[in-house]
């Protein structure tokens, strides 16, 4: 039979949508900053998807990625940073990633992808040297390492299955607050062993 490697869920962010330095802002009738917000809703998929996984497949993912695509703005001589025609924004397009180990509850999901992003941002020279003007355009997170586990474990997760609904199919249309999963799917090797290494690549457009 086969199984998905990885599972995954990502948000896109186009135009006027595009993340910047002040949605790290946490706003004051939230107590949540808009990264943070969105952060926390593909966790929540996330770890909804991987629960079902779960009691489906008797399996239980080992690592977490993170992901994010960052553009850094063109500068135009001494006027500064030249990144938005229009609704458009133009400069250098990067891919940030980093591994982790898979956290044990949501919440501690949603806490650690959070941070991971804000190190990605914090420790990336290109980024640091365009001085807060950088807009993010996605943000992935991916479950994968799945390891075997026995029927007994996942007897808590297939009761929860049984008296909860389907959660919501992903790549409905919304605007443009939709959140869109992928599901990557390819066969599982045997005796694979990945290797949990933090990552940071760089694909400059």
């Amino acid at each position: 039979r086969t199984l998905t490697k990885s599972i995954g869920c990502g948000k896109s962010f186009r135009l006027q949508n595009i993340l910047t330095y002040k949605d790290f802002i946490t706003n004051s009738s939230t107590s949540t900053s808009k990264i943070y917000h969105w952060v926390s809703e593909l966790s929540t998929e996330l770890f909804e998807r991987c629960d079902i996984d779960r009691a489906e497949n008797s399996r239980q993912a080992e690592q977490l990625t993170v992901g994010i695509s960052i553009v850094i703005p063109t500068t135009n001589g001494s006027t500064g940073p030249s990144h938005v025609v229009g609704k458009n924004w133009h400069g250098s397009n990067i891919s940030l990633s980093r591994i982790t180990t898979y956290p044990k509850s949501v919440d501690q999901m949603t806490n650690i992808s959070y941070q991971l992003v804000k190190k990605l941002i914090d420790t990336t020279p290109s980024v640091m040297e365009s001085k807060n003007t950088w807009g993010i355009t996605y943000i992935s997170m991916a479950a994968g390492s799945f390891v075997p586990i026995a029927n007994g474990e996942k007897s808590i997760a297939s009761f929860f299955k049984q008296i909860t609904k389907s959660p919501t199919k992903c790549n409905s249309s919304n605007d443009d607050n939709i959140t869109n999963c992928i599901t990557v799917n390819q066969r599982v090797d045997s005796g694979s062993n990945d290797q949990i290494n933090d990552q940071i690549t760089s694909d400059v457009i």
